[in-house]
């Protein structure tokens, strides 16, 4: 072989190999996630993308192609709330109540790994309710006076079966760190389930062999009423106000996503957004906003849409609207959890499925004039990444709550002196 051809030979060997590298470089370190439906396969079958041993903090990756999600101007409404982590122990859902004896507000929480109930405020120290065992709990809801709760999980020994345990917390007066679940099984596989602003009644979806059927009970399973009847099986379900629930179709960056309200009382059903890639929501308390994300060429966009005025109108952070929650009190404000940066990738698939992390600010949206304030950026004040979901509010609205999706522990924010 002469020199020159073996300089040649050397030479592509050497490109081969930088070229190699360079494409591993950007394969890594782009947007991760495939198209699966965020609620359903690998037995993924509940909200929020989590297993149902809590499931694992997957890799938080920041791509070279890095965005902001939050406008460079915003105001920071106050830069050091108090911000504490409550719980020591992974919530699989908790609800806020207003302490007696001067004890301020509490958190009531389920606990994933023993379904214990526990009880913690910022002011209030761990105190443990009840001894029930009910293992991998992944889902619960509760009513407003964190008496009743329903939990959910997958059946003993199988993948497929979904369990819904509804309950009442019953403690002794002389004793109330000894207290018991006690209650019936709810119908099985519920596949999507929802209260109402009450907290008092339930909305759940079940799946039959030509589509899925919608029924409004009592908590403890009771005076079931049919409302709703589908020949889709895929739905997520919420219940803004007494007389309207909010469909929609379980998102995929992938698939063209649907929103529909229907009415309690009619079983009337109006479509109200249609054909939006990506498409999660959250209604507003009143039912006369929806706040909706959108994956497009352009990336990943928060926007609501009034009903009344039938217009949209993109929000100046972005985020999904899974980590926001309305105020009850004030109709046009949303608290949301608002990712720094987002990478380039497929949303909301990527986050549900726990390819994707996020490292979260807390955001104050005013949809009605498009104002926003940054409320309390956590990895500056405590260290920590924070990636929120679950928010709720306390009954006066001085707390935000939420649960960090890493480890499941739930968060408090004060939001007023």
């Amino acid at each position: 072989m002469s020199k020159k051809a073996a300089y040649i030979i050397i030479v592509a060997f050497i490109l081969l190999v930088v070229g190699g590298l360079m494409a591993f470089y950007f394969y890594t370190n782009r947007g991760t996630g495939g198209n699966i439906l965020p609620t359903d396969g690998d037995g993924n079958i509940f909200p929020v993308g989590s297993s149902v041993d809590g499931g694992g903090r997957g890799e938080s990756v920041v791509p070279p192609e890095i965005s902001p999600t939050t406008p460079p101007d915003s105001g920071t409404e106050t830069s050091r709330l108090d911000l504490k982590e409550l719980s020591k122990r992974p919530s699989a859902g908790a609800v806020a109540l207003s302490g007696s004896g001067g004890r301020g507000v509490l958190v009531r929480f389920v606990e994933k790994g023993t379904g214990n109930v526990y009880e913690v405020g910022p002011d209030a120290s761990e105190v443990r309710l009840s001894n029930t065992t009910i293992p991998k709990i992944a889902e619960v809801l509760w009513n407003k006076d964190g008496v009743h709760l329903v939990a959910r999980y997958l059946k003993d020994g199988e993948t497929e079966t979904i369990q819904s345990y509804s309950a009442a917390l019953i403690t002794s007066a002389e004793d109330q760190t000894s207290g018991e679940l006690s209650g019936s099984f709810l119908t099985e596989n519920i596949r999507a389930i929802t209260t109402n602003p009450e907290q008092n009644k339930l909305f759940y979806i079940v799946n039959h062999s030509e589509g899925a059927v919608g029924v409004t009970a009592d908590f403890d399973g009771s005076k079931k009423t049919q409302i709703f009847d589908s020949p889709l099986r895929e739905w997520l379900a919420t219940w803004p106000t007494a007389q309207t629930v909010a469909l929609t179709t379980k998102a995929s960056t992938s698939i063209p996503g649907f929103m529909y309200l229907l009415n309690v009382k009619s079983g009337t059903l109006t479509r109200a957004i249609s054909g939006i890639r990506g498409l999660t929501t959250l209604v507003s308390p009143d039912a006369s906003v929806v706040l909706y994300s959108e994956n497009t060429a352009d990336g990943l966009f928060l926007k609501t849409y009034s009903f009344k005025k039938a217009t949209s109108e993109i929000v100046s952070v972005t985020t999904l609207p899974e980590k926001c929650i309305w105020s009850n009190r004030e109709s046009a404000i949303v608290y949301c959890s608002v990712p720094t940066y987002l990478g380039v990738g497929p949303y909301p698939d990527g986050w549900y499925q726990g390819v994707s992390s996020f490292s979260d600010d807390i955001w104050k949206i005013d949809t009605a004039s498009g104002v926003v304030n940054l409320v309390v950026e956590p990895k500056k004040l405590v260290g920590r990444d924070i990636d929120g979901t679950n928010l709720f509010l306390s009954p006066s609205e001085d707390y935000l709550f939420f649960t960090n999706k890493f480890d499941y522990r739930v968060w408090s924010l004060r939001l007023k002196e």
